[in-house]
């Protein structure tokens, strides 16, 4: 909500409470088309998230005793062929992550199969590279993953999300993400008033 009222561009997304939900398929597809994307307002690693095709394929999410204490938002499909998560510190893109897709499903998390390779910050498309810093500044985090995803037919970049408690001792590349966090302290020793720096030199295992 908050990225949307400041005119960052999001998914078209609906919520609606978990008994209101169970009816609205042809309310839900008629908004957003088909597919659509039923995904949980918590979770991580692209747990609770699947792409809807028809409604059988809704009523299963929807009323699916696994998924029943689970709330979930319907949101567009924006066709794509990979995801960005951008690590944002202090304010800049200090580390890139393309994703591509998990084989059978729509998901791009490693967590779920999919494969990702790092993107040098400097060939990142500008547009991607000014909305992740605007869209860590919005949840006023330093520190914050955020994941971009770009449609293949308008080439136009959606924000997915934010995550203010973004994986950098897990996941794909934790050496890069180590060593990109440890710049970003190092820098922010360095500018703090009045602090000298002294002793040994940080480094990770």
């Amino acid at each position: 909500m908050r990225l949307a009222q400041a005119g960052l561009r999001v998914p078209e997304t609906m919520y609606l409470a978990p008994a209101a939900l169970a009816e609205s398929y042809p309310a839900v597809a008629r908004r957003l088309d088909l597919p659509f994307v039923l995904k949980a307002l918590s979770a991580s690693g692209g747990r609770h998230n699947f792409l809807v095709r028809d409604q059988d394929d809704f009523h299963g999410y929807v009323k699916g005793r696994e998924h029943a204490a689970v709330n979930l938002l319907a949101q567009r499909f924006i066709p794509n062929d990979s995801t960005h998560r951008l690590l944002v510190l202090g304010g800049e893109v200090a580390l890139a992550m393309r994703r591509t897709w998990a084989p059978g499903t729509h998901l791009t998390n490693t967590a779920q199969g999919g494969d990702a390779t790092l993107v040098a910050p400097e060939d990142l498309d500008p547009a991607a590279t000014r909305l992740a810093r605007q869209a860590a500044r919005l949840v006023d985090s330093e520190v914050a993953g955020v994941n971009l995803i770009q449609s293949w037919a308008t080439g136009r970049w959606y924000v997915l999300d934010v995550n203010t408690n973004p994986a950098i001792a897990t996941g794909s590349f934790v050496a890069e993400k180590l060593t990109a966090y440890r710049s970003y302290l190092c820098k922010r020793l360095d500018a703090a008033p009045g602090r000298q720096r002294s002793g040994p030199t940080m480094t990770w295992p």
